[in-house]
């Protein structure tokens, strides 16, 4: 498929379910309960010898939309879904058993230093919790975003333009600054 038109209109469905679903492998609290994930066996794919890791919540979004959503994705009859396969959606995710169909250029928007759910969050949060720590200039960070090939490996990638680089490295600061601040505060 190429990108004319229908391509990036079935491309922006992927995306949105992918966005909507990158996180629906979370346990109740979220990260605070990552380290009672089991731990890969050393007879799954995933495993590494010699090294003790546990499952990611993006490993049980990806079995979570494989399993119990992937009728719904593919057979979805009220609206044209463009043959959108379950993999088409999970290859965003990380799902290492599927290459993306498509240029990674989508991945970045759904998991990158840059993601949606990145520069989501952190607005967010500063805002109902009433402090100023992850807030950067969202409008300008989305004006100066931009495809841009890489000369060597000729793929694209998501980028920032020269202009936008403050408000990029702002974001970075801003999410340092939730974390050290806040998500990992200790209260007694």
């Amino acid at each position: 498929m190429n990108f004319n038109e229908a391509g990036l209109e079935r491309d922006r469905k992927i995306i949105r379910f992918a966005a909507l679903l990158h996180d629906i492998g979370h346990s109740p609290f979220s990260h605070a309960d990552e380290e009672l994930m089991p731990y890969i066996p050393e007879d799954h794919p995933k495993y590494k010898k010699g090294e003790d890791k546990r499952f990611s919540h993006e490993d049980y979004s990806i079995a979570v939309i494989k399993t119990f959503f992937k009728d719904i994705i593919e057979n979805y009859k009220d609206n044209d879904n463009y043959d959108i396969k379950v993999e088409d959606v999970t290859a965003l995710l990380g799902d290492e058993t599927v290459k993306p169909k498509r240029s990674h250029v989508w991945k970045n928007i759904i998991s990158s230093q840059l993601d949606a759910d990145r520069a989501d969050y952190l607005l967010r949060d500063s805002l109902h919790l009433g402090i100023s720590y992850g807030i950067y200039d969202k409008e300008r960070l989305v004006n100066t975003m931009s495809i841009a090939t890489d000369p060597e490996t000729y793929s694209t990638n998501l980028a920032v333009e020269e202009g936008g680089w403050h408000v990029a490295e702002s974001l970075v600061i801003a999410r340092y600054h939730m974390f050290t601040q806040v998500y990992f505060h200790k209260t007694e």
